[in-house]
């Protein structure tokens, strides 16, 4: 996780509270993004071990082509997940990035007596 400076709001009404209010609305992100990752591997085991236990302990036909069915479903969530996490983390990393740049141009724009270039 990326460490962004958090501006405590002072209360002089100038929204210095803003960088706080993005940087716990990341970090919830964040936090929704694990809680989605592991539903994804929780449910891709599930359908491995699922397979799994219809291709041993049932021997009709039927089913060890359903169980051998399930196996790479389960394996392919996984992978699935684990990529969509990784994409989705990449952006919420950019996203980031750029409120910090937002934010101090916003900083630079408020201070009328500095000399424009």
């Amino acid at each position: 996780m990326t460490d962004i400076p958090i501006q405590q709001d002072n209360g002089n009404g100038n929204g210095d509270g803003i960088a706080l209010r993005d940087e716990m609305a990341i970090k919830r992100t964040y936090l929704a993004l694990e809680r989605t990752l592991l539903s994804y591997l929780r449910t891709a085991m599930s359908l491995v071990l699922a397979g799994l236990t219809i291709v041993t302990l049932i021997s009709q036909t039927w089913f060890v082509i359903v169980g051998f069915a399930i196996i790479p479903i389960g394996i392919a969530l996984g992978i699935f997940g684990v990529v969509r996490a990784i994409t989705v983390s990449k952006r919420i990393t950019g996203d980031s990035n750029r409120l910090r740049y937002r934010e101090s141009d916003c900083r630079e724009s408020d201070n009328h007596d500095a000399p424009r270039r």
